[in-house]
């Protein structure tokens, strides 16, 4: 219905690979709340992407996003996380393995990614009392300087009606 946030996440395969992809939509007319709401969250994401590469950590992101976000004034709204692992060969297996005060349930925050790794960037944003929330999820390659997205669907929240 109108004013509702909508969430697509897909997950295919390419050649016995799993991918993870996700996209948000607001039915319109979105409100000027949640169109705050959904710019907060698509800025949060970049900045999470603009900041992977070989010799960061998923606690160092962490840290950035949150700073960033209550930069913003929305960081009751973001989970402080910034990846999931991927497949039946990824690091799946240490989601929940290390329990910290600084990232509960989450992978190893000390994790030191590499050049060529892959992770699933995912990051959840959620405002329940004003029924809304957002939710990304894409893989990534990690390189040298930085990361290559690998679904080349444009970052954004879209309005539909």
């Amino acid at each position: 219905m109108a004013g509702e946030p909508l969430m697509l996440d897909f997950h295919a395969m390419f050649k016995l690979a799993l991918g993870d992809h996700s996209h948000n939509y607001l039915i319109g007319p979105a409100t000027k709340r949640q169109r705050w709401h959904a710019d907060n969250f698509v800025a949060i994401v970049q900045k999470v992407i603009d900041n992977y590469r070989a010799g960061t950590t998923p606690g160092t992101l962490a840290a950035l996003m949150m700073d960033f976000a209550e930069s913003r004034g929305c960081g009751d709204f973001i989970q402080p996380a910034c990846e999931h692992g991927i497949g039946l060969f990824g690091d799946e297996w240490r989601i929940g393995a290390v329990v910290n005060p600084d990232l509960p349930y989450w992978t190893d925050q000390d994790h030191v990614y590499q050049e060529n790794e892959m992770v699933v960037c995912a990051m959840q944003y959620a405002a329940p009392e004003e029924n809304i929330g957002f939710r990304y999820e894409n893989d990534i390659v990690i390189t040298k300087d930085g990361c290559e997205v690998m679904s080349k669907y444009p970052l954004g929240i879209e309005e539909i009606s």
